[in-house]
């Protein structure tokens, strides 16, 4: 672990304006957030998955993050009681320092530079867990998007409310 406290997550982006993420498989949480466990604990504890997880480094991080399309690496702070484990920990409070999304566009087979961000389940999708997240679109996607009156985020306006990058280059195995 490079600092305890500090570590790399993943989630999906759902609500832009206040900027809310949803984890992969359980819970939504602001910029800053306070975990709360459904056993009601007060304190994350090793006998419970519950807490704020994160992974110790980005390479870890990005591996999870290919497994699961249109999701985000958020850069965090973990603060309260934390547990540490071989790969990450689980802290009792998070903030979130900066997002990194990918630098391409999320349409099959588009090789343009991402400019924002816009629902991806405009479309009818048949999982439930990938509708209602936002995802990466170029300015030709993005002008196709406004024009059929869907919201778009550009990543200026998502610069304002929290630090945001592409990915790192050097870890885009499929570009």
């Amino acid at each position: 672990m490079e600092i305890p406290g500090k570590g790399w997550k993943v989630a999906y982006l759902i609500e832009p304006n206040e900027m809310l993420f949803r984890g992969l498989f359980y819970g939504t949480y602001s910029l800053e957030s306070r975990f709360s466990c459904y056993k009601n604990h007060d304190l994350p504890t090793l006998d419970c998955t519950c807490g704020f997880h994160t992974y110790n480094t980005y390479e870890d991080a990005y591996l999870e993050h290919l497994a699961h399309p249109g999701s985000v690496i958020l850069s965090c702070e973990l603060f309260g009681t934390i547990v540490l484990h071989s790969h990450g920990s689980r802290g009792e409070e998070q903030l979130i320092n900066e997002i990194h999304y990918d630098g391409y566009c999320s349409k099959m087979y588009c090789q343009r530079k991402a400019t924002g961000f816009s629902l991806s389940s405009y479309k009818k999708r048949k999982s439930k867990v990938r509708e209602n997240y936002y995802d990466t679109f170029c300015n030709k996607h993005i002008t196709k998007l406004k024009a059929k009156n869907i919201e778009v985020y550009e990543f200026s306006e998502i610069n304002k409310k929290v630090p945001s990058q592409s990915m790192r280059e050097d870890f885009l195995l499929s570009k």
